[in-house]
Parts: C-alpha cells; sequence; structure tokens
C-alpha cells in the first residue's frame, strides 16, 4: 500500500502542474470570482493589519485551497468508476430506483 500511495502522490502532483489545471485555475470563473473576492477582503484590512498578515491570510486561504485538489481530484475517479460499474449493470440503478420509490409510496422515505 505504501507504493501504491507513492505513486499516487506522483500521480496527483503531475495532474496538478499540468497545462491543463493552470489554465482552469486561471479561467474558471467560481476561482475567478473566489480570488477576487479575497483580495478585496484582504485589501481592506490594509493599514488594519502588517502587510505580512495579510501575506500569511493569503497565503492561508491559498494552502486551504490547494488541500481540496487531491481529495476532489480523487474523488471524481471514484464518480467516474461508479458511472462505468453502473453503465455496464443498468438494471442494478433501475431496481435502485424502484426500491427508493417503494418506499416512497409506502411513506418509508
Amino acid at each position: 500500500m505504501k507504493d501504491s500511495v507513492a505513486i499516487m502522490d506522483d500521480i496527483m502532483d503531475h495532474v496538478t502542474q499540468t497545462e491543463m489545471w493552470n489554465n482552469i485555475l486561471m479561467t474558471d470563473p467560481l476561482i475567478q470570482d473566489a480570488e477576487k473576492e479575497l483580495d478585496s477582503n484582504l485589501e481592506a484590512l490594509e493599514g488594519i493589519v502588517s502587510d505580512e498578515q495579510i501575506e500569511s491570510l493569503r497565503a492561508a486561504a491559498w494552502g486551504l485551497a490547494s488541500a481540496t485538489d487531491y481529495p476532489a481530484i480523487l474523488y471524481g475517479m471514484r464518480v467516474a468508476q461508479a458511472i462505468q460499474e453502473v453503465s455496464a449493470s443498468p438494471a442494478s440503478l433501475s431496481q435502485c430506483i424502484l426500491d427508493r420509490v417503494v418506499k416512497c409510496r409506502e411513506g418509508r422515505t
């Protein structure tokens, strides 16, 4: 398992260093809006707290954002795997939906 984790760490590092990944970070509207909001709030602190504290807050915010990259990518991989598995057996999904519908009809949501 230790070797697998090390290999996955290398893969994830490379995924987040690609030109495509950087393009997403630089052009995604939600990311850009969040960055503007962060900048606006940090600018409001100018003169109230030191420049070092502002930069420390900026680094912490980006550290938090970066910390979500790996779990989000891994979750996306799990979702893709689930889609692949279920698409190979659509009757299983139909049965799951039917079971939920029956529970709702019986008032057992």
